[in-house]
């Protein structure tokens, strides 16, 4: 089986496994506050699926690197299918809760390994090409997701929106077993040396606060934003299809990704990628309407698909790709983690908080990680 067969499939994989997890994104918070949440509560609810991913990840990454990628994959994909068929009969915030943290073990058993596939893949002169490819498809999953979701939710409910969900894995499964060959790999090295340098390498290190910054801003949007929509007065079908405006706009910028970094060089990539984030945050706060709403959040999917890309690039030209993978998703879940949960006590006292936090964030964090890249 060749190698771009096999990226294919893993494409397609990469693909439904978004679009399910961009599905039940703003249905879960919307559940919630029909369950009589509170703004903290559906802030606790979104930190609590990265709790596990804030940990996990770097550990599977590791792991995978001896135990293979596809052998953590299964797993992961097993877990998510249960994970929207627990939705589908949860009852109570608390209930939410708990299957929140098997959903953030899902994602940290299937996300790691699927990055370090994708590397494991690509042809060394066609890294910059993979990265893109791997990026359209779960930003074109997360793209259909939250639209496909505020729709069904609208027509046939929170739980047979979850169930049709869960239908859409065991094809992910069977697909992975089928069509992705894993190709063969040295032996990882188990010297302390070895398992420290992804740390220390300077090229490597400066990922960690990049994807912090990216997972806070990503948990505060997917998480909260859901909410002040609907305080805002949007519907189901209008919020998905505005987080849906973010995704797209994510997917474009992966499109374009050789081509940017080829011409403009990671650092200043990472800079642009700031304030495409940090801008359009500050604007947020200030605008009620549809149009200037879904402006606002394409232009943050287009800095966030910037320093996406740049993270990967980096980290497909790195020997320990499992662990580095593993260091990317601890990151965004640690981020994710810790944007819902203080955004979500933001916003008790101001409403536009959690946004003007990130547009802070945004716009001086990444400029001070962009000075560490190299080109």
């Amino acid at each position: 089986m060749n190698d771009q067969r096999s990226l294919n499939s893993l494409y397609a994989i990469v693909f439904i496994n978004a679009f399910v997890f961009g599905l039940i994104i703003p249905l879960v918070p919307l559940h919630a506050l029909e369950l009589g949440a509170s703004e903290v509560e559906i802030g606790i609810i979104g930190s609590l699926g990265a709790l596990t991913t804030a940990f996990l990840p770097l550990f599977f990454g590791r792991l995978s690197e001896r135990k293979g990628r596809k052998a953590l994959m299964f797993p992961g994909l097993a877990t998510f299918g249960c994970v929207c068929a627990g939705y589908a009969f949860s009852l109570s915030i608390s209930q939410i809760m708990l299957i929140k943290i098997f959903e953030g073990l899902s994602s940290a058993l299937f996300w790691s390994p699927s990055d370090a596939l994708a590397g494991d893949l690509a042809p060394v002169t066609r890294r910059g090409h993979v990265a893109g490819r791997f990026g359209i498809a779960w930003s074109l999953g997360f793209i259909l997701g939250p639209f496909a979701g505020g729709v069904m939710m609208s027509i046939v409910g929170f739980r047979t929106s979850m169930y049709l969900a869960a239908a859409l894995i065991p094809p992910c499964t069977l697909l992975l077993h089928r069509n992705v060959a894993e190709p063969l790999r040295k032996p990882a090295p188990h010297s302390e040396a070895y398992k420290i340098s992804m740390l220390v390498d300077p090229s490597i290190r400066p990922i960690i606060p990049a994807m912090l910054i990216y997972g806070f801003v990503g948990g505060t949007f997917y998480c909260l934003f859901p909410a002040y929509a609907a305080y805002l007065g949007f519907t189901a079908s209008e919020i998905g299809s505005l987080l849906s405006f973010l995704s797209l706009s994510r997917t474009l910028s992966f499109v374009y990704t050789s081509r940017i970094l080829a011409r403009i060089g990671k650092s200043r990539s990472m800079r642009l990628g700031g304030i495409l984030i940090g801008i359009p945050a500050l604007l947020l706060v200030a605008l009620t309407g549809f149009v200037p709403l879904a402006v606002v959040l394409a232009c943050i999917g287009l800095g966030e698909g910037l320093v996406y890309s740049v993270v990967m690039v980096i980290i497909f030209g790195s020997s320990a790709r499992g662990e580095a993978t593993g260091a990317l998703e601890s990151s965004i879940g640690t981020g994710w983690l810790a944007g819902p949960l203080i955004g979500g006590y933001a916003a008790e006292s101001l409403q536009p908080l959690p946004y003007l936090t990130c547009a802070v964030i945004s716009l001086l964090g990444l400029t001070m990680v962009s000075r560490r890249f190299e080109d």
